[in-house]
């Protein structure tokens, strides 16, 4: 039955392996539907996971149980094709693709008779040049920034996500994504405010995050991840933000997160390549 299952969803595969499309998936509060959420990745990490589960109507509890009876498989434009493993509920694995720079991946999920697909493209790799830190004033209190350095290609639209840790612990709360349309090809210097860092007494301190602490800052580690991303998932992250920051009354609500997936699910697939850099804060 498995089989024969696998081999429906290669027939339906031939009908999209060359097509992909972004749009608004508008959510009935009311009535979800169990509409189905597919969170896909795959880097050149190590990483390649799909993560599925179900969106619940807003007066049900917040268990999000993963879906155990999907079929998942991923291939690539270099002719491997693997189905995934599934680990712990709702989450699928492979430990035969591996996510490589510049190769373009397709994701099949097959779920209620449904089949959900995506195609994405790896962009190639952005290696960080260095990190340095300097202290601003922000307001009255001051801010450690952490700016990264790199050289952006020429000749392509590249997008990147940022992400960042102090001694490995994630501090980082929002979608930090920005593309290189002002500065294509050039030597390129990003800030990012470390906003959680106390200035005066490391990390947090008796009043909270930016208080003065008790004393000299410890030789923490900033370690920082600038993922190089498609089109599709700068779009979706940024819209996402947007989602999250009506959701606290920041602003009026837009519309929900573009999804780079077809056939009416939820989330997202992106293949993105990271690279990583680390400096210590000494002073």
């Amino acid at each position: 039955m498995r089989n024969s299952i696998i081999i429906s969803v290669f027939a339906i595969i031939n009908l999209f392996a060359f097509s992909s499309c972004e749009k608004v998936i508008d959510i009935d509060l009311n009535e979800s539907d169990n509409k189905l959420v597919i969170e896909g990745k795959i880097n050149n990490d190590g990483e390649c996971t799909v993560k599925l589960s179900k969106v619940k109507n807003y007066n049900q509890d917040n268990e999000f149980p993963g879906v155990t009876d999907a079929i998942v498989i991923i291939n690539d434009d270099q002719g491997n094709l693997d189905t995934l493993e599934q680990g712990i509920a709702g989450m699928y694995y492979s430990e035969e693709i591996i996510g490589t720079p510049g190769v373009t991946y397709s994701l099949y999920v097959l779920w209620n008779n449904q089949v959900y697909s995506s195609i994405c493209r790896m962009p190639e790799l952005v290696q960080i040049d260095s990190l340095s830190l300097r202290r601003e004033v922000f307001f009255v209190d001051t801010t450690l920034i952490t700016i990264v350095h790199f050289n952006d290609p020429a000749n392509t639209n590249n997008y990147y996500r940022y992400r960042y840790s102090l001694n490995d612990l994630s501090i980082n709360t929002d979608y930090f994504v920005e593309s290189d349309k002002f500065y294509n090809g050039l030597n390129v210097e990003t800030r990012i405010p470390i906003f959680e860092l106390n200035p005066n007494g490391g990390p947090g301190g008796p009043g909270g995050p930016g208080n003065p602490g008790p004393g000299p800052i410890s030789p923490d580690t900033i370690r920082v991840e600038m993922w190089g991303i498609d089109k599709s998932m700068e779009l979706y992250y940024r819209t996402l933000s947007s989602s999250i920051a009506a959701a606290s009354g920041q602003q009026a609500a837009p519309a929900n997160p573009e999804s780079n997936i077809t056939g009416g699910a939820i989330g997202y697939f992106s293949a993105y390549s990271i690279s990583k850099a680390s400096i210590e804060i000494t002073e």
